[in-house]
């Protein structure tokens, strides 16, 4: 028996929940997504497609702080009480992207299990990755 990545099985999870605030959202290559300061309301899902995610300094200093790809999840700062984007997200190739709005996916972890037991795994998953390259291992 083969066991499914978390990502994966995330992945197929929150496409096989039905909801009508989420919608598919296409992006040309350098389209900006979403930017610094923009209101946090959603979710993005990538479907297709990569996204960088940058930072503005004060001093006014651009970093890249991570690139995605297929099934990674950005912009869950909104889950944790963000009102205000804190980077720039855009797309670095064509791009389809899943919107989901910050109530129903609450209301959706509430009652999908599947999808609850899913998504915290990627979060917990994507902390130990982001700790893993700011301490170099």
């Amino acid at each position: 028996m083969k066991i499914k990545e978390p990502k994966t099985a995330l992945s197929q999870a929150l496409l096989d929940t039905s909801g009508s605030a989420r919608k598919f959202a296409e992006f040309r290559k350098n389209e900006q997504i979403y930017g610094q300061g923009d209101a946090a309301r959603s979710v993005m899902y990538i479907h297709k497609g990569n996204v960088k995610f940058s930072v503005v300094s004060a001093s006014g200093k651009v970093a890249v702080v991570a690139m995605l790809g297929p099934s990674d999840f950005f912009g869950q700062g909104c889950m944790a009480g963000q009102s205000h984007r804190m980077g720039t997200a855009t797309a670095i190739t064509p791009t389809t992207l899943l919107a989901i709005d910050k109530k129903e996916l609450l209301q959706m972890l509430r009652t999908e299990h599947k999808l609850s037991n899913c998504f915290i795994g990627y979060m917990l998953g994507h902390n130990n990755r982001v700790e893993k390259d700011l301490i170099g291992r």
